[in-house]
Formats: structure tokens, sequence, C-alpha cells
């Protein structure tokens, strides 16, 4: 999230499959590359829209069907201000079949904080720290090592043009292509080709790849460095150059294609970019393929800018303890996520519990349980009452032989105190830890009986709080 940036502008320039880095009509397409990495502030404007392929003839479920057709059509607008690398704003609108959903999101060094549909308290999220510096860094000996190496398309053309970016005359360049699904496996050849004959573009990505390896065991403390040697790196190339020429890469139809136009000013920076993008998948599938078109334009490149601040004196902070209920209760509760989220939630089954407390939250309010959950033999029990009737089953105790039995939607499951084996519609099944009784309550092994009853587990090993879920 903190190198949006690269996202935005190196993606759109990159993400042509190895687009046009060597010079045409004395233009240094390299050098474009390089400044798209190498800004350290802007503000931009975007729009675009997705159209899904519907195959009619492969079903859908009426879960899948619901979300390929709020997703279909979709638009949406950015507007962003890149304050540096870790001071970003967002904001715009994303317009779905049910309606529209404005939106703010900004990141402020490891502090995120989003807003959807008006939504009354903004959501507040940490992220894990990182050097950012270094990180820059990175992405720019990435860009260096290959860039030299990067084949043009075939259709690729350049020309000078003015173009009028956020209401300014601009006088530029302008850069057009179009790849083909056709045409990547040649460009995917030349690029290896390329580096192979690059001895000096070999050893800065090898220690790229060193470097981000050591970057990411020191952010996370997790890991063991083990260096890559140039001999491993390009004994990696052959295989891939092997696995071109025999044509091991899955047919891709040929009338996938991306198009875009680029336009560049004096200086070789990115002002303004058209990208239509057409894929349709190889096998048949319930949704064919897509379309996507985007329209982008940046202006105060490295002005000093200032991002959006948003007011979060009352927000949700999203870690492990926030449920799904403290998310609805932040929306506008005239909104279209709020109507359609809650009506997704109204039959849905949720609590959470913790390891030695009385105290549970049950749909988002809270409960006090007679009997706090407890640990045995390395497996968690819960009471046996509240788990079932807290999933909407059926309980019943028969003291005569210790056995309960949970019924639920024409399933029973039936558990003896102290037996290894229970019983799901007369099948045996063995569990890891029996039923007990423990203070005159009756457990019952959580994962076991959650998961009969088609719930989903979630247990935090740090607090040892368990989620349960269940649709």
């Amino acid at each position: 999230m903190r190198h949006w940036k690269r996202v935005v502008i190196g993606t759109m320039l990159g993400a042509t499959t190895l687009t046009g880095c060597e010079s045409v009509q004395n233009v240094n397409l390299n050098q474009v590359l390089t400044n798209s990495a190498e800004l350290k502030s802007y503000e931009m404007q975007s729009s675009g829209k997705l159209h899904l392929d519907i195959n009619s003839s492969q079903p859908l479920d009426p879960d899948a069907r619901q979300v390929v057709d709020l997703f279909n059509n979709m638009k949406f607008t950015i507007h962003g201000i890149m304050q540096d690398d870790e001071h970003i704003s967002l904001d715009g609108v994303i317009e779905l079949s049910k309606g529209s959903i404005p939106y703010e999101f900004t990141v402020s060094g490891q502090e995120v904080k989003i807003r959807l549909d008006g939504a009354v308290k903004p959501i507040l999220m940490k992220i894990p720290d990182g050097n950012q510096a270094q990180s820059k860094e990175l992405t720019r000996k990435l860009i260096s090592a290959i860039v030299k190496d990067l084949p043009n398309p075939k259709n690729l053309s350049v020309g000078v043009q003015n173009e009028t970016v956020h209401g300014s005359d601009v006088k530029g360049i302008s850069i057009k292509t179009e790849i083909k699904s056709s045409e990547i496996i040649d460009l995917l050849k030349k690029f290896v080709n390329n580096l192979q004959a690059d001895t000096e573009g070999v050893k800065q990505l090898v220690a790229f790849m060193n470097e981000v390896q050591r970057q990411q065991i020191q952010n996370t403390g997790a890991g063991e460095f083990h260096a890559l040697t140039e001999n491993e790196f390009k004994a990696g190339l052959l295989m891939v150059q092997d696995g071109l020429n025999k044509q091991t890469i899955p047919t891709i139809p040929d009338n996938n294609k991306l198009g875009m136009e680029i336009f560049v000013d004096s200086n070789l920076q990115f002002r303004k970019s058209k990208t239509q993008l057409e894929v349709t998948l190889p096998v048949p599938t319930p949704v064919q393929g897509f379309q996507i078109e985007t329209a982008d334009e940046y202006w105060n490149l490295n002005q000093g800018l200032q991002m959006k601040q948003m007011d979060t004196a009352d927000s949700i902070t999203l870690d492990e303890n926030t449920s799904p209920y403290d998310f609805l209760d932040s929306l506008n509760k005239d909104g279209i996520l709020y109507k359609n989220i809650s009506e997704k939630m109204k039959d849905m089954s949720w609590m959470r519990l913790q390891v030695g407390s009385n105290e549970a939250l049950v749909k988002g309010g809270k409960t006090e349980l007679d009997a706090a959950p407890i640990v045995e033999n390395g497996s968690t029990l819960v009471p046996a009452r509240f788990i079932a009737e807290g999933l909407n089953a059926d309980v019943q105790w028969n003291p005569d032989d210790q056995s309960v039995t949970i019924t639920d939607q024409g399933k029973q499951i039936v558990l003896y105190v102290g037996q290894d084996t229970a019983y799901v519609n007369g099948e045996p099944v063995t569990l890891s830890t029996p039923a007990t009784v423990n203070e005159d309550r009756l457990y019952v092994p959580l994962r076991f009986t959650s998961e009969q009853l088609n719930a989903t587990i979630n247990y935090n090993n740090k607090n040892q709080t368990i989620t349960i879920t269940r649709q």
C-alpha cells in the first residue's frame, strides 16, 4: 500500500508485458520507466470500468451469481495525492449495479485509514513497519537491472503531441502500443536472450534478489538467508528458455490483447495514459472473460504536496479483536454496503470465546457463559449447550448413558462422556479428545462439534480466542 505509486505508474508501464524499452525515434523509453519510479510526489485522477463476459452454458451457484451481477459493468474514479512514499490519500466512487459507494483511503506511515460508503466511523489499521528508503532503492535497482533488456513489441509508435493535463496544455510525446497474446512468447524469449547476454544485468538482478531476501528477514525476523549465486540464476534462465522453446507455457487465446497510449512530457515524465485490456480464458468457465478500460492523468509532479487528512477521532481499529458486527455498526445505515452486508449477516451465526473467560460475544453482543472454555490434552473444549444452540442446533442430554445428542438439519451427532468415539448419523468417528464433565458442566470438543455443524473456526494462539462462524 505504501508503494501505490509503483502500482499505478509502474504497472501501467510495466504491465505492457515487457513493452518498449529500446529507444524509438530518439525517445529514450528506458528513461521514461526510470523517471516513473523516481517520482517523489504527484497528484492524479483515474477512471475505469470493468465488463465481464458471462458464459450462459456454465451455471453459477446463487451466491456466485450475486457477486458477478454486482461487479459486472463496474465503474470507478480515483483522485490521489502522493505526498511521499509514506503519505498517500485516495478518494473516489465505485459504481456497482446496486448503487454507488464513495470511499476515502489514507496511508500515513504505519497507519491506514479507510472510510467506505459515508461510514460514521472510519476503519483504522496498522501495517508492519518497513524501511521505505530501502524499498525505493530496491525498486530503482530492479528497473536499472532489467529495463535495458526489455524488447519492444511489434506494434509500437511514438510521436510529438500536445495534450490537456488537468486543464493545462502540455507539449510532449505520445507512445502507443498494442500487444496480442500471440506475441507474448516471442517477447519473453527475446527478454531472456537479452538478459543471458547481459553480464552486468545478471549481477544486478542477483544482488537485487539477495537484498530483497535480507530485507524481508530483517523486517519479519523470520527465515534464514541463503545467498543466490549468479550461476544459480543463469541456470534458472536456461530452464525458462527451455520451457519457452518447447512452448510448455499454457496456450492463451489469440483474441487477448493489451492496448496502451502513454503521454509523457518533454522531461519524459509520465502524465497521461489510456489502457484497454481484453482477456478470454482458455477453458470454459462461468465468467469466460473480461475487459478493463482505464484513463489516468498526473500533475503537480514533485511539487511538495500535502495529502488529504481524515478525521479518525471516533474510529474502529481493525485487528484480531474486531468482529464483523463492529464493522457493520460503523457503516452508514442508509448506504448500500450496510444494506447488503446486514442482509447477508442476518442468518449468520457468529461467536467469539476465550479460553478461561466466562465472557463471550454472540452476534456482536456480550454474553455471560456459565462455564468458560477449557483446554485438555491440547484440545479446546466448550460448553455443549452454548456451542450447539449458538449454531442454531438442538441439544439433548441423557444422564442415563452420559450422552449428548446434537441435532441439526437432519444430522445427528452423539458424544459420550469419556469415550473417544462419537457417532454421526450412526457412523462412528474417532475423537482426539472425548466429551467431559468439568465442575458439573458438560464440555464437547470444539473443532469436531463446530465442523460437524458446518461452521468455520479461527483460533488466535496469541490471546487464546476462538471465533466461530456459520453462514
